[in-house]
């Protein structure tokens, strides 16, 4: 009822975590084996210290973060924490990020050995003083799919940034390189300030806004991106209850990630499975039949 598929790999179910929100110690407040699949941060592939503080600020409907990638780099990681990630109990994805596409594909081949479902692209992450928009520059963008495709058969994704001329030509060019999935959308450049001090509260200035502030965003991105690509969507902004996830699925997701509310509830996940089951259950329905049905009830209402 609520299994998906991405490329050629069945997911138990379409709730995931996204990048940068949910890591092994959270199975010290939920059962982790039942979520779809977890994300891990983002991994570089030397060690990066990440900003200065504040890292993080609450700010209406939403939160902004300016970590700067702040992870062991993709040796440590794969001794000292994948361990741990991979014993949850559920398909792991490795966030990858870099500056250069050499630093993409070094990291893709250190970790090609390991037992992870496969890699999400952070192809536009707002909050590092040196960060390289892949998705804003298409040539790069190509050379970057068309490398790193050649060296893994396991599940690729790109997350992608909605600040770009036209998501859905970035999207149907992932797709044509070879992308398995889109993510849709990362955080929004944004900015807090002091009025007391007139200065910004993030020591990196400027932060990644997310929840539910972004929410509507994203989901016109799903609904756009739904109409040109034939790859799964993942939605990710602002979920923080079963309404959430269905508006995602109705605007054409296969499946959505969980980010900024796993900080408020750690049980979100498990809690979106048991009541996405309960749903589906007194709908009759599956869970296929949900994605992308926005344009059935348009066209049913016209």
């Amino acid at each position: 009822m609520i299994e998906i598929k991405i490329k050629d790999k069945i997911f138990k179910n379409p709730i995931f975590t996204a990048s940068g929100t949910f890591s092994p110690e959270f199975k010290k407040y939920c059962d982790t084996a039942k979520i779809g699949a977890i994300f891990t941060k983002t991994i570089t592939l030397l060690p990066k210290e990440g900003n200065p503080p504040e890292r993080l600020w609450e700010v209406p409907c939403g939160l902004l973060n300016s970590i700067g990638l702040d992870n062991p780099g993709v040796t440590k990681f794969k001794k000292k924490e994948l361990p741990e990630y991979l014993g949850l109990g559920t398909e792991i994805f490795v966030s990858v990020g870099g500056e250069k596409i050499e630093e993409f594909c070094e990291i893709i081949e250190k970790l090609e050995d390991t037992k992870i479902a496969g890699y999400e692209l952070n192809l536009s992450c707002p909050n590092v003083e040196k960060g390289r928009e892949f998705c804003k520059d298409l040539k790069s963008l190509e050379e970057l799919l068309r490398e790193v495709r050649k060296l893994t058969p396991k599940v690729l994704i790109c997350k992608l940034s909605a600040i770009v001329n036209d998501i859905c030509e970035v999207a149907k060019l992932c797709e044509d390189m070879g992308a398995d999935a889109i993510t849709l959308i990362n955080t929004l450049p944004a900015l807090a300030i002091n009025v007391d001090t007139r200065k910004p509260y993030l020591g990196g200035i400027t932060g990644g806004l997310s929840g539910p502030a972004i929410k509507p965003v994203s989901l016109y991105c799903v609904y756009k991106v739904k109409k040109v690509c034939n790859v799964p969507i993942i939605g990710c902004g602002g979920v923080t209850s079963l309404r959430d996830a269905l508006e995602y699925f109705i605007a054409g997701a296969t499946a959505i990630q969980v980010g900024t509310y796993n900080f408020v509830n750690h049980k979100i996940c498990e809690d979106l499975v048991d009541n996405l089951i309960s749903y589906l259950k007194s709908k009759g329905i599956g869970i296929d039949e949900l994605i992308g049905s926005v344009d059935d009830e348009i066209d049913s209402s016209t």
